[in-house]
């Protein structure tokens, strides 16, 4: 996995420096575009002044005062007869040449007649025979001696001739350079310095989510409480969404710890009438039948939490059910059935009243463990020649199965401790194991029922399950 702040500084710096480089060369063509604009003008209104400046009907004299001028050291300048003859160059003047910088050689002049005869030429348009005379007024491109030139023509006055001013092209093209190179120089200084800045201002931005991820590593594996750390609002979902799976994990292990306990202070109940009723039966006396009675009804109540513990473990780790369309009136009815021989053990009656077709949306495997959980523990805290009455009907909302007995009742301040494991009140003589309730417990929530507790007017308890009647269908966690 990649550093963040490795990323962030590296991406930062490569941003700053792609960001500079379309500066520069933005810079340069800008340039490049405004310099030839500018040099344009220029030469134009260097050829305005020049022209101003021209005597009409200027002889050879003046020409040859304009050459000697314009003579530059090895390069002198070349005077032409009126016939385009030219002159010899002038021993004393090239002598006395005095070159000032050296891009005056970036820019020439030339005089032509109105014939196109060349009356005067700079040094550097007669390097290689005479530049080509204009033929319009304007600006031109021209090649010449394997230099590109950008001229300015235009005719003298009096129709005199012509005048041109010309810049070479590479003049242009360095300057533009130099420019360029100017504007990257304190981008060059200034990137480094941005980069050790940007690394700086990353790590100081990173530093919360460092102090909280020290705070959570020092932690010890059963510190669970909040986290207090002050942190960016960009780290506040973080800070809270640890937080919450934190709160959840105490719940749980809190939930585990006092499950271990109960399930281990039920066991050793049963396990240890068992040993004691066991060492009775060995005594050759008339109790010992009745040990072994008692012995047996030990082993069947420790059966049964095991049981009822397998059960409950295996909801809680068992992924939500494909729901279907059920009938709880032919499923009440069968488990109903199955459970009559013991009520009628125990003088007992179990009755199914109520509407025969009641649908809900439910797993029936998980609807049928509720209902028997549900009548069983009112067949097993009923005293005997009582009546267990299963009732099944609808409001406007719900669909209501009512399991009923006519027991001594639950008193108020117990209702809601009814569906906690291991919890029988006060009927430890009854043989059951407490977690029936909290099994129809789990199981209702999975089938997106609500189970509630209240005590009968005429005596007796009442249980009551309600489904919704518009209960939408869990989709199939393998179709996903």
């Amino acid at each position: 996995m990649k550093s963040i702040k490795r990323y962030l500084h590296r991406t930062i710096t490569l941003t700053l420096l792609t960001g500079a480089g379309l500066a520069i060369t933005a810079a340069y063509f800008t340039s490049q575009h405004e310099m030839d604009e500018m040099f344009d003008a220029e030469l134009a209104k260097f050829s305005r002044i020049v022209s101003g400046l021209h005597q009409g009907r200027m002889d050879n004299l003046d020409y040859r005062r304009i050459a000697r001028q314009l003579n530059q050291p090895k390069h002198p300048a070349r005077y032409y007869t009126a016939d385009g003859q030219l002159t010899p160059v002038d021993p004393t003047a090239e002598a006395q040449a005095v070159r000032y910088y050296d891009e005056e050689r970036m820019i020439s002049i030339g005089f032509w007649n109105s014939a196109g005869h060349p009356r005067v030429l700079d040094g550097e348009w007669h390097d290689n025979g005479p530049f080509p005379a204009p033929t319009e007024s304007g600006y031109r491109w021209q090649e010449y001696d394997g230099q590109s030139w950008r001229v300015f023509s235009m005719p003298l006055p009096d129709d005199e001739g012509w005048i041109s001013i010309g810049l070479r092209k590479k003049f242009e093209r360095e300057l533009a350079r130099k420019i360029a190179l100017s504007n990257t120089l304190p981008y060059v200084i200034a990137i480094p310095l941005l980069a050790l800045l940007i690394g700086m201002l990353v790590l100081r931005g990173l530093q919360p989510l460092e102090r909280l991820s020290r705070q959570v590593s020092r932690r010890h594996h059963k510190a669970l409480d909040p986290i207090t750390e002050q942190v960016p609002l960009e780290l506040e979902p973080l800070r809270e969404a640890l937080n919450t799976f934190m709160s959840h994990l105490h719940t749980t292990l809190e939930r585990e710890r006092r499950f271990t306990s109960d399930a281990a202070h039920e066991l050793r109940t049963p396990l240890a009438s068992v040993k004691i009723h066991l060492d009775n039966a060995r005594v050759a006396d008339p109790e010992a039948r009745q040990s072994l009675s008692k012995a047996y009804q030990g082993i069947e109540r420790l059966q049964r939490v095991v049981e009822q513990l397998l059960t409950l473990a295996r909801l809680e780790h068992t992924a939500a059910q494909r729901q279907e369309r059920i009938n709880l009136y032919p499923l009440a009815a069968q488990l109903a059935g199955e459970l009559w021989p013991w009520a009628d053990s125990r003088q007992q009656q179990l009755v199914i009243d109520g509407e025969q077709r009641i649908e809900v949306a439910g797993n029936a495997t998980e609807i049928g463990v509720l209902i028997r959980n549900l009548l069983d523990n009112a067949l097993r805290y009923s005293p005997p020649g009582t009546t267990v009455t299963l009732s099944l009907h609808h409001t406007t909302s719900h669909a209501i199965l009512d399991v009923l007995d006519e027991g001594p009742g639950v008193p108020e301040d117990v209702l809601s401790k009814m569906t906690e494991r291991f919890f029988r009140q006060n009927h430890q003589h009854m043989s059951g194991s407490g977690l029936g309730l909290s099994i129809v417990s789990t199981l209702a929530r999975q089938q997106g029922a609500e189970l509630s507790f209240f005590n009968r007017e005429e005596g007796g308890l009442c249980a009551r399950m309600a489904w919704p009647l518009t209960a939408p269908e869990t989709p199939d966690p393998q179709a996903v």
